[in-house]
């Protein structure tokens, strides 16, 4: 593996990413079926492990994504040009400010003392929800049996997700968007400078 190739470093960021999708609704759906007072209660949960497990994924991606901006700085000093277009980008952009401060927060601490976006962001309410998709006239959905059984149809795709808030608890973005968003920014900054 070559740590300097940023081509195989953005494939990697990419598979990441990716990760957060989970194709397999049936091996991540858990049923539960109770039964009380002679009524039947079915209980669902999408996803598999545990919110610990679920946080570590989400700053996993946050980490890897983060860490390209030292691969973006190093590849333009090849260049000739001036690592400060990476932090000029940053400071342009809430969605890599608060990104960055996620992961400083991990290593830091809450609150960071320098913050980039000075908003105290924090991820909440991590879940894994079933994504059911349509389009070219298919449907899509999840049968759940009384006695625990579940099949699927169409495309549906189990999420792993969370709620960026700033330190009021106020609404920011969802992961999607965070993550796409400071993924397409690094992009275009690479592809305009030549790095890939």
């Amino acid at each position: 593996m070559d740590f300097n190739d940023i081509k195989s470093r953005l494939e990697r960021l990419l598979a990441s990413l990716n990760a957060r999708f989970d194709e397999d609704v049936i091996r991540s759906t858990n049923v539960q079926r109770t039964e009380i007072d002679n009524r039947v209660f079915v209980y669902v949960n999408f996803g598999r492990g545990s919110t610990p497990d679920h946080e570590n994924q989400i700053l996993t991606i946050l980490h890897n994504l983060s860490s390209l901006k030292d691969h973006l700085k190093n590849c333009l000093k090849t260049r000739g040009l001036k690592a400060k277009l990476v932090e000029d980008e940053i400071n342009t952009s809430l969605h890599l400010q608060v990104m960055i401060d996620l992961v400083n927060l991990e290593k830091h601490g809450y609150p960071l003392l320098k913050p980039r976006s000075n908003l105290n962001p924090r991820i909440s309410s991590v879940r894994t929800p079933l994504r059911l998709m349509s389009g070219d006239g298919q449907s899509s959905g999840i049968f759940l049996g009384g006695d625990g059984t579940t099949r699927n149809f169409g495309q549906s795709i189990v999420v792993l997700t969370a709620s960026i808030v700033d330190g009021n608890g106020s609404p920011l973005f969802e992961l999607d968007e965070l993550v796409e968003t400071c993924y397409q920014k690094w992009i275009d900054l690479a592809t305009k400078h030549g790095c890939v």
